[in-house]
């Protein structure tokens, strides 16, 4: 929620309230939160490896994995890719999310 707060008011500073933003980001707060444990972080570094992604990327594919999430919203990689068969990766900025 951290980065969609960040992003929100990178992207749309001008346009946007940062109460509009708060409101945003709480509409995810009823989401599921996965924890960040060192499995998750040993499964990080190692797509880091096969993927060549970044570990900020990797724990996050990492952590939408573990939460069984379908979906995962970012800017950050390749619009329509699926991970491990499962994860599919849209940019909310493309897809019009």
């Amino acid at each position: 929620m951290q980065e969609l707060f960040v992003t929100l008011r990178r992207m749309f500073a001008v346009d946007l309230d940062l109460a509009v933003i708060d409101s945003i980001v709480r509409r995810f707060a009823t989401d599921a939160v996965v924890q960040v444990d060192v499995p998750i972080i040993l499964a990080a570094t190692s797509r880091v490896l096969r993927s060549n992604i970044s570990l900020w990327d990797a724990l996050i594919v990492e952590a939408a994995l573990v939460a069984g999430a379908t979906r995962l919203l970012t800017e950050d990689l390749q619009h329509g890719q699926v991970i491990d068969g499962r994860l599919r990766i849209e940019n909310p900025f493309l897809s019009g999310i």
